[in-house]
């Protein structure tokens, strides 16, 4: 394996470490609820994330414009 991709996974394992220890701090602190999994909750923001930079073109063209929500699929 070449070093940018080391660095990559890397960089990938310390993004995860830093949301699962601010998860943790919030459960310490009393705003996450005390039965929330950090790992877990780590995993689907992450895979939200992704979704928000993979979103479909038409997606995208109304979250931009803020008519997100006003979307009437019928």
């Amino acid at each position: 394996m070449n070093e940018v991709a080391k660095e990559i996974i890397k960089l990938r394992q310390d993004t995860f470490t830093i949301t699962c220890n601010a998860i943790n701090s919030g459960i310490n602190e009393g705003l996450i609820r005390r039965d929330t999994d950090p790992v877990e909750v780590t995993v689907f923001l992450t895979l939200i994330i992704k979704g928000l930079t993979e979103m479909r073109p038409d997606f995208k063209k109304y979250w931009t414009i803020g008519k997100f929500l006003n979307i009437n699929f019928s």
